[in-house]
């Protein structure tokens, strides 16, 4: 019998279609995000959001420059507009608590906050920010990492907890699992490597104009963030192992190697590689090739 897909764009098909696009396979991604607006393009929850950077990609390739451009059809261009649209919606009529941060889930009414969500909204929040010059949702990216970095995080390893509830700000989950950390370096490098790009190519791509990405690069709240991330890449790769990878738990030195989590580490490296690292002054493309040589060793022959 025919399965009923309830949620087409849930983080796990939101991760995929990320690859998909970084693979440079853009009518592939087209093609499974025109099929999602055909059944309604609803929107259910901050794990749909995810999807919304593509969309915004997406849409902006046809204002790109650049000899690698790929055409969009207009029609594609102004559907995918719409739904980013509806995406920034959402989130601005989302539930946040008293200091602005949004819960992972309304309907579990659990009141967590989680790094999950860093990784799935911040990035496009910053990218939808600076596209159409609306501080809000800059702001909005900027306030959920900076409570996550000041509520969430250990002391003593400088890894993050999975989360914590708000209502009392009790840490939540273990520290350093390898997925949280994935996802909350994804959202920071997300949007820090947005402010550097924005500001450096405003002539390549239809992001903002100069003036207004130089007053966001001057927001005391990205020099803060900067340093945050900084100090959390160092922590991070202090679990790095020899064979490039990270385990589920990273504190724990038995804990079983994790592939997803340590391509999500690799790929906000790659998203970022401008941020400066201790680690035995080794170069960040000398980490993230360690790391690639690593993950090879898992991948099938089939792929």
């Amino acid at each position: 019998r025919e399965l009923q897909i309830t949620d087409m764009i849930r983080w796990p098909k939101g991760l995929l279609l990320l690859g998909i696009l970084r693979a440079g396979d853009i009518e592939t991604a087209c093609e499974y995000l025109d099929r999602w607006i055909e059944s309604g393009a609803d929107i259910t929850s901050i794990e749909d959001v995810l999807a919304g950077q593509m969309l915004m990609e997406l849409a902006e390739k046809q204002h790109d420059k650049s000899e690698s451009a790929i055409s969009i059809s207009d029609r594609r261009i102004s559907v995918y507009t719409d739904c980013s649209d509806n995406m920034a919606k959402h989130l601005s009529s989302y539930e946040c608590d008293e200091e602005g941060s949004l819960p992972y889930s309304i309907k579990a009414h659990n009141e967590h906050i989680y790094a999950d969500s860093i990784g799935m909204i911040c990035p496009f929040l910053m990218m939808y920010g600076i596209k159409n010059e609306q501080q809000k949702y800059i702001n909005m990216a900027l306030q959920q990492i900076n409570n996550f970095m000041k509520n969430a995080m250990d002391d003593k390893t400088g890894l993050p907890y999975h989360g914590y509830r708000y209502k009392d700000h009790e840490k939540y989950g273990i520290i350093g699992w390898g997925r949280a950390v994935g996802w909350l370096m994804m959202g920071i490098a997300g949007c820090l490597s947005l402010v550097n790009m924005s500001e450096n190519n405003c002539d390549q791509i239809n992001y903002g104009d100069k003036s207004f990405m130089t007053s966001i690069s001057n927001m005391p709240q990205i020099s803060e963030i900067m340093e945050e991330y900084k100090r959390l890449v160092d922590a991070v790769l202090e679990y790095q192992r020899e064979d490039g990878l990270w385990g589920w738990n990273m504190p724990e030195v038995d804990s079983q190697t994790d592939t997803s989590a340590s391509a999500m580490i690799l790929y906000a490296l790659s998203q970022y590689p401008d941020c400066k690292i201790k680690q035995n002054d080794h170069e960040v493309s000398e980490i993230i090739q360690r790391g690639m040589n690593g993950l090879e060793k898992y991948i099938t022959k089939d792929g």
